[in-house]
């Protein structure tokens, strides 16, 4: 479609229209009579505007308009007093007018993709739990946001941001930020003050360090540090006491602290692409699920690695490792070991005890006389491997 055929004006009952990926380039004044409409999705066209009576969908709930032309902010859209979900992704928005804050029922707005750099208050959307500012041009955290009292998620990751302001603590129930692919070199302290908040994204920027924790923090569940300059973790991060994945692979670590075993409710570690040296033996009290230390300089692992019984994805490719453990044995749920470009010359006698094994990559070894027991283990537990 390149224009809405006037007879579909006609249909007063509507209550939700798609019409997206098509070609439209414009809406008829006739829009008018979709008063009862409560969804409309426009993605994918070729809008450039709407015109000035779309304020009289007074029923819309749901708008969504991302991936098309438009360039200035449809002030008409701050008419709609019932909206709740506004999509306008993936534009060429330089601006949001101030009477965005007339949509008091508003909880998910979406903004990624544009140009913005600079927003206006916005605290009158009491409603909004979550804002997506992703992929836009601001070069300082937009203040504005903090003050939007029920916000729980924000994203925005990929801008050109080097801080964090103070006033982000006044999100007291903000649970997801996303701040990854900016320009920030320090991680504020305040981040981990706020008591709602669970997942933190901040990979790709600049960061040479994480903050010293002086107070447990039970809220964090997620950390991404990955991709930074970090060239340590500081030994009391066990007091982010209820984190569950932990992110810090692509940094420069040479050494892990013995406290982290401390961290029960861990269950993933991506410590990949590092300079680590060796494990502490401590990390064998862990009950992690997956352990990525591949792309490190290891040579040995803890003797008693076989103490993570839960372990089912262990990934340990590029590195220097000599000789496994005999414990290595004793995983009896790992499902997926990755061994290849290392410098293992055998294999422990037991090898064959991990009967749950799904997938194992022995390639770029050094390999003696093996190929018998290599042999027996894949017909043991009928898998393919890798040599």
């Amino acid at each position: 479609l390149v224009n809405i055929p006037e007879i579909l004006y006609n249909i007063t009952t509507l209550k939700e229209l798609n019409l997206e990926m098509n070609i439209i380039t414009s809406l008829s004044e006739s829009i008018y009579k979709w008063k009862n409409l409560q969804e409309l999705y426009l993605e994918n066209n070729q809008l450039k505007k709407l015109p000035q009576n779309f304020k009289q969908l007074t029923s819309l709930e749901i708008l969504r308009l991302c991936r098309n032309t438009i360039e200035i902010f449809p002030e008409s859209i701050c008419e709609l007093n019932k909206l709740k979900l506004l999509d306008i992704n993936q534009n060429i928005i330089k601006q949001i007018p101030p009477t965005i804050n007339k949509l008091v029922k508003l909880d998910s707005l979406y903004l990624e993709e544009n140009h913005l750099n600079y927003l206006p208050t916005l605290s009158g959307l009491i409603n909004l739990e979550s804002l997506s500012l992703g992929d836009n041009l601001f070069t300082s955290f937009p203040e504005q946001v903090c003050y939007i009292p029920n916000l729980k998620y924000l994203a925005l990751n990929r801008n050109h941001i080097g801080n964090i302001p103070i006033c982000i603590k006044h999100l007291q129930y903000l649970e997801q930020l996303d701040l990854s692919h900016n320009k920030l070199t320090k991680i504020s302290v305040t981040l981990f003050e706020m008591s709602n908040l669970k997942r933190l994204y901040l990979k790709n920027n600049l960061l040479k360090e994480i903050p010293p924790f002086m107070e447990e923090n039970t809220s964090l569940q997620i950390l991404y540090l990955g991709y930074n300059k970090i060239a340590e973790i500081p030994i009391t991060i066990y007091l982010l006491r209820n984190l569950c994945v932990f992110d810090i692979e692509n940094n420069l670590l040479r050494q892990i602290p013995y406290t982290i075993s401390r961290m029960i409710h861990m269950h993933t570690l991506y410590l990949e692409n590092n300079h680590i040296l060796e494990l502490p033996d401590s990390i064998c009290e862990m009950n992690l699920y997956a352990l990525y230390v591949n792309n490190n300089l290891l040579t040995v692992l803890p003797n008693l690695i076989g103490n993570m019984k839960e372990l089912e994805q262990l990934y340990l490719e590029n590195n220097r490792i000599i000789k496994l453990p005999d414990s290595i044995c004793n995983l009896s749920k790992l499902k997926n070991l990755n061994l290849q470009n290392n410098n293992l010359i055998s294999l422990p006698n037991e090898f064959n005890k991990m009967n749950q094994l799904e997938t194992l990559d022995l390639r770029n070894n050094r390999f003696q006389d093996n190929n018998e027991l290599i042999n027996s283990i894949a017909l043991m537990l009928n898998i393919d491997i890798d040599v």
